[in-house]
């Protein structure tokens, strides 16, 4: 779809990368929260924007994340609210959790609620919503993993083509979660679990980009 190149969504945003856990691990253990940089053996590294635009097609620069929505925008939106509100209705998981979870979210645009040719718009503005949740701005997701509310103007804006700086909110999610990693692990050690919402497929394409495997 041209919208694709217009807003700045390309297919390497969704691509599917396996885990080297290890490499991972020793990168992390790497970082600085208060350079937000590696400190390598080389020097001192980082994701930049020009990574992100890079690897991901994510814009660096463009229209702010949060502005004022034109009347068109808001309709776009608020059909996702209501879409939101008729899913805790009609689906058993949802109406039983009384929350509509990113998983039964995605189940309902791709066929299980709306199936493809029905209402290709609003199925698509659903795709953007999730995608933009997990990949752009992780971090606005609730605990109990309901896409916030922002990502639906967000959604609505990038349907109709706008370019939007998404690379500049990647990027700060993933200084955020990173920073979060090296201070609980150095508060709390290596036992326990911690939650965070990083795009760990791009840190191990950066570092195949720069390091040898």
């Amino acid at each position: 779809m041209p919208i694709l190149t217009s807003s700045g969504i390309v297919v390497a945003s969704t691509v599917v990368v396996s885990p080297d856990r290890a490499a991972l691990s020793a990168l992390l253990s790497c970082w600085d929260p208060d350079t937000h940089a590696f400190r390598l053996p080389a020097g001192p590294a980082t994701f930049t924007l020009e990574d992100a635009l890079v690897l991901a097609g994510l814009p660096p620069a463009g229209a702010p994340l949060d502005r004022t929505l034109t009347p068109e925008e808001d309709d776009l939106r608020v059909r996702l609210v209501v879409e939101r509100e008729k899913i805790k209705e009609l689906h058993p998981c949802a109406r039983a959790a009384r929350r509509v979870s990113a998983e039964v979210w995605l189940e309902w645009f791709d066929g299980g609620g709306i199936r493809p040719g029905e209402d290709d718009e609003l199925r698509w503005l659903g795709f953007l919503a999730y995608w933009l949740a997990f990949f752009v701005t992780p971090r606005l997701r609730s605990r109990g993993g309901e896409l916030p509310e922002r990502v639906f103007a967000h959604a609505a804006r990038l349907s109709l083509g706008e370019r939007i700086a998404l690379g500049q909110g990647m990027v700060a999610n993933l200084y955020a979660e990173m920073d979060k990693i090296v201070t609980c692990t150095v508060a709390d050690g290596v036992c326990g679990r911690l939650d965070v919402c990083v795009p760990v497929w791009m840190l191990q394409v950066w570092m195949w980009e720069r390091y040898k495997r």
